[in-house]
């Protein structure tokens, strides 16, 4: 009994090793080289732990992961008390599911097979792509997100979304894996040196590793390539100039969440976002951009804030594009205010993908005593993705799409609207929930990845951070700083010209095949892999 105790410790410490690795690959440590074989010491602890336990370990692995990269979220209960850390654990609880998925199926079909190498491979995008999916989704913390500042290596994503830089990380994770392994069996024979083993064993062993280990470097050549070849292409696109060039200032207010929705700060508030335009103004930008829900109180009950902001506009004659909160028929709506510079709402997008618990609380109706515990309003969902006209000087019509909140972490989101028109994104976001933490940098990552996946500049406006501009191969090109290079909770505005790009992307036009693909290639080594099982168990 003392023996299996001690066995399964050395399982949960590999799978913590992992988790922790995993974390230090992700905001704030960012040691992204961590990623190329965090995963290692989990795998190799499966490869040895019975079947029973492969999910337990890869459960635990899971949920110390998240608990770590998401643990800014707890930040949540200074706003709705002990129930939103309920809530939180939760969701820890529930993400971790996805990782004692992925380790039952390891544990459960592993063998020394092509087969399996693939399919466990496949299983993870496929895992991935589920959990960004299932129950309005959560794409946060999948493995290529770790990745968004390595340029070059993430240019793949306008072909095959965030999941093609998973399928990469996982290939090259597993490869180290078996080396690793490789080492250890040499190690253990120095020791026992009458230990016999199958030369025949031995020699597919090998061949099967030299394989995967020129699948590995072929992989990484091809993409490091292929990114190689659009960081050519966007140095030469800068260079001629053809394309059409937004001149666009975001502001940054800096309002904490404590003082956003309280009655008596709203003037201050709106005055902290008046000063800032009437700054910007004077760079002569095309637009003007606030962030989420900036303007304070509920258009039409606070006419008199709505009235300042279009006074500010008749006055420096510059369109605005500006976060509020609208009541249509007793409904409230998340929504982007565009007005023109004759200070004219020309058109308006009501927030169309909403945050669980934080825009609406799911299952209300069927447990009305939950609205004691998380007492907030239901915002109501809009159904249309409104397109802006962009204020270009130039004689094509070029339009921008108002991503609110999180919304630009949702590819399909983003993705449904370039195909109803979109050349440019703009994120307007609050981010104060979560004051201190990497909460804002995490949220940066999914910009960083629309922009690349669709092709499409990213200008983002947060009220704390991050403010600024990202262009169509995913590149920071300016943030808000202020004279010691902050860019998170420091009040300010950047101005930057963003580029117009109307061709799009593979990804853009056809979605997640690659993770179709994923599925079909798992299906058919899927069955190899069972029959190199089935092989294993009766020889």
């Amino acid at each position: 009994m003392r023996n299996i105790v001690k066995i399964f410790r050395s399982y949960c410490f590999a799978s913590i090793v992992s988790a922790v690795l995993l974390w230090l690959a992700f905001p704030p440590h960012s040691l992204t080289f961590c990623l190329w074989f965090a995963l290692v010491p989990l795998m190799m602890a499966l490869d040895r732990c019975p079947p029973s336990k492969g999910f337990q370990i890869g459960y635990l692995s899971g949920f110390v992961f998240f608990s770590l990269v998401l643990s800014w979220l707890l930040c949540l209960t200074q706003w709705f008390s002990v129930i939103a850390a309920v809530g939180v654990v939760a969701l820890y609880a529930y993400l971790a599911s996805y990782f004692g998925l992925f380790a039952w199926f390891y544990s459960r079909y592993r063998s020394k097979t092509w087969g399996f190498f693939i399919a466990v491979i496949c299983f993870w995008v496929m895992l991935e792509y589920v959990r960004a999916h299932l129950f309005s989704g959560f794409d946060w913390a999948s493995l290529g997100y770790a990745l968004f500042k390595q340029t070059r290596f993430i240019q793949i994503a306008d072909i095959t979304g965030v999941y093609g830089v998973s399928f990469i990380i996982l290939t090259v994770n597993i490869v180290w894996k078996d080396w690793a392994n490789s080492i250890v069996r040499i190690i253990q024979e120095a020791y026992k040196p009458d230990q016999k083993n199958e030369a025949c064993g031995c020699c597919y062993k090998q061949k099967l590793f030299m394989c995967q280990f020129l699948f590995m470097l072929l992989l990484l050549g091809a993409t490091a390539l292929y990114g190689q070849n659009h960081l050519k292409e966007r140095l030469e696109v800068l260079k001629s100039g053809s394309n059409p060039v937004l001149h666009v200032a975001v502001l940054q207010g800096n309002i904490p969440q404590d003082k956003k929705w309280q009655t008596p700060f709203w003037h201050q508030n709106l005055e902290t976002y008046i000063q800032l335009t009437r700054e910007a103004a004077q760079a002569g930008p095309d637009l003007i951009v606030w962030p989420e829900t900036s303007l304070p109180g509920i258009i039409p009950n606070q006419d008199f804030y709505f009235q300042r902001l279009k006074d500010v506009v008749e006055e420096i004659h510059i369109p605005v594009l500006c976060g509020t909160v609208v009541a249509y028929d007793k409904q409230y709506y998340n929504v982007a205010l565009y007005l023109s510079a004759q200070a004219r709402v020309v058109r308006e997008y009501l927030k169309v993908h909403l945050v669980p618990f934080g825009e609406y609380v799911p299952g209300r109706h069927i447990f009305p005593g939950i609205m004691q515990l998380i007492p907030i309003e239901d915002f109501s969902a809009g159904r249309n993705h409104v397109l802006f006209l962009a204020p270009v000087r130039h004689k094509e019509t070029w339009r921008f799409a108002a991503l609110i909140c999180f919304e630009d972490t949702v590819s399909s989101l983003a993705r449904s609207f370039v195909s109803a028109g979109a050349d440019l994104f703009i994120n307007i976001t609050n981010d104060a929930w979560f004051p201190g933490t990497v909460a804002p940098i995490m949220h940066l990552q999914g910009s960083v990845f629309r922009s690349v996946e669709m092709r499409r500049a990213m200008v983002r406006s947060a009220n704390t951070g991050f403010s600024g501009f990202i262009d169509p191969w995913g590149t920071v090109t300016q943030f808000v700083q202020d004279a010691s290079g902050r860019s998170l909770e420091i009040k300010g505005y950047a101005v930057d010209g963003v580029l117009m790009n109307r061709r799009k992307s593979f990804y853009a036009v056809y979605g997640d095949v690659f993770v179709l693909f994923c599925l079909a290639l798992f299906i058919c080594f899927f069955v190899s892999a069972l029959r190199g099982v089935n092989k294993q168990r009766t020889g």
